[in-house]
């Protein structure tokens, strides 16, 4: 038989007074659980209702929490943990706890600041050591320390003024990238306890920032870079081991944060 919620709370609650009266009495445990099983015998199939009514039971206060009277169902887990309305009705969240959603919501937001942070101090270093970096540019669009027998240097850009301009689209991407973080950062902070649509489309800054951020390192520096202008043949400019280490690192935080978000619980 399947029991309804409110079935197994009144047999719960009867049960507990009905046990409660033989330790009153002086029984023993061993009447106990004949009274138990005389609820449900044994081979009965419906363990999920047992277990329920049990939890009543314990919260009650007629059973002991650590009375097996009902099998191994449920050994493996604390008492009251059935799948049911009936576990949120007796055990519900205290006011202090924190929703696994919540610590996850957080995990995302920070995560996205994290990146914002990257791409911001990136962006800031190569304005405020521009021809530092710029020079990074320059030798690897004029492929001038490759291999030197390589054939593939006809793909050589020796024009200062195309360098300037690469460096500068780097740049300006860079920001871009950093303020859709950041933006994505402080909205997905402001819906921690939003419902999951609401949450889910407060991602989209997020991940446009994210996905920016992807395609320069991964298509700018790994691909134009690294395959077009041969930048691994290099041994002082080559950069492919350090766009690899920011592709890695954001794609996983782009999946991680993509990823669909539930319901925060909430106590019934």
């Amino acid at each position: 038989m399947r029991l309804t919620d409110n079935t197994i709370l009144a047999t719960g609650r009867a049960l507990a007074a009905s046990a409660a009266r033989l330790q009153r009495d002086g029984k023993g445990e061993i009447d106990r659980k004949i009274l138990l099983h005389g609820i449900f015998p044994f081979g009965t199939p419906d363990t999920g209702a047992r277990a329920s009514i049990r939890a009543v039971a314990v919260q009650w206060g007629g059973l002991r929490a650590d009375n097996d009277v009902y099998g191994s169902y449920g050994a493996d887990r604390p008492v009251g943990t059935e799948l049911g309305l009936a576990r949120n009705r007796l055990f519900p969240a205290t006011p202090t706890s924190v929703p696994f959603m919540i610590v996850i919501r957080l995990v995302k937001a920070a995560l996205v600041a994290a990146i914002a942070l990257l791409a911001s101090l990136v962006a800031f270093g190569n304005l405020t050591d521009y021809g530092t970096n710029f020079a990074f540019v320059q030798h690897v669009m004029s492929m001038d320390t490759i291999y030197p027998f390589s054939t593939i240097r006809y793909r050589a850009i020796s024009a200062p003024a195309l360098h300037h301009a690469a460096y500068a689209l780097i740049i300006t991407v860079e920001v871009i990238m950093a303020l859709l973080c950041w933006i994505g950062a402080v909205l997905l902070a402001l819906q921690i306890r939003a419902d999951a649509g609401v949450f889910n489309r407060a991602k989209t800054f997020a991940i446009a920032g994210l996905a920016v951020g992807f395609l320069l390192w991964q298509v700018g520096f790994m691909s134009i870079g690294g395959e077009w202008f041969g930048m691994w043949q290099s041994q002082q400019w080559n950069g492919v081991p350090s766009a690899f280490r920011f592709v890695m690192t954001i794609i996983a935080v782009l999946i991680f944060v993509a990823l669909p978000d539930q319901n925060v619980e909430r106590p019934m």
